[in-house]
């Protein structure tokens, strides 16, 4: 992840991943333990399962020229197969 932000000059300092995956925080221990409560309880599902990170999020930390150059380029590609 970090190496995409470089490439596309995003800052992702306060990016929190273990808000959209709060599993990535446990050891394994709570993690096996979590799974095997899961089929039960809603909170371990949403601890193993997370929060959805979308396009538009990702979209949203996308500095304006890059996101205009790639649509510049999509449209190119479109272009060329008509």
């Amino acid at each position: 992840m970090h190496i995409w932000a470089q490439r596309f000059n995003v800052d992702i300092r306060d990016f929190d991943i273990a808000y959209y995956i709060p599993s990535v925080t446990m050891g394994t221990g709570q993690f096996l333990w979590t799974t095997l409560k899961s089929p039960s309880s809603a909170s371990a599902r949403e601890a193993l399962g997370g929060r959805l990170l979308t396009l538009d999020m990702m979209e949203a930390a996308t500095p304006r020229p890059l996101v205009a150059r790639i649509a510049r380029a999509e449209q190119k590609k479109k272009a060329g197969r008509t």
